[in-house]
């Protein structure tokens, strides 16, 4: 047996093992192993519809330069309900403050990003993502 086809048989060896079976359990892209039935994705985040006074983080997608921030930053911060709003590009994230006692919806700001799209006009869309409340 030759150096290299001893490390092919150590993989296989760990492949079939428990310890290769956990490292796949690690990869939620992996396959099951052979016997193993699949498990169930983690259930879905709390989907927002409105974002009630507080801190929140917005991803965005579609962003290619700061320019791009600066429209969207401009357009949320119009609408009623927001203190302030600021784009960090850099991580793709909307930070939107919501004042006390008020109520955005999120209708609004995916609005506010059409807008923002529309003015910048490169033919994109920003598309809003996975939406965090900050305590």
């Amino acid at each position: 047996m030759t150096p290299r086809s001893a490390g092919f048989l150590l993989v296989l060896v760990l492949a079939g093992s428990a310890a290769g079976r956990a490292a796949a359990a690690e990869d939620p892209a992996a396959p099951p192993a052979a016997g193993e039935a699949r498990r169930a994705p983690p259930p879905p985040d709390r989907r927002f519809t409105d974002l009630k006074s507080g801190i929140y983080d917005c991803e965005v997608r579609g962003m290619i330069c700061s320019a791009c921030a600066a429209v969207i930053t401009q357009e949320v911060k119009r609408l009623s309900g927001v203190e302030n709003a600021a784009v960090d590009f850099d991580r793709r994230i909307l930070r939107v403050i919501v004042k006390p006692g008020r109520v955005v919806p999120v209708s609004q700001i995916k609005r506010a990003l059409n807008r923002a799209a529309g003015r910048i006009d490169l033919g994109g869309r920003y598309l809003l993502g996975e939406i965090r409340y900050i305590p």
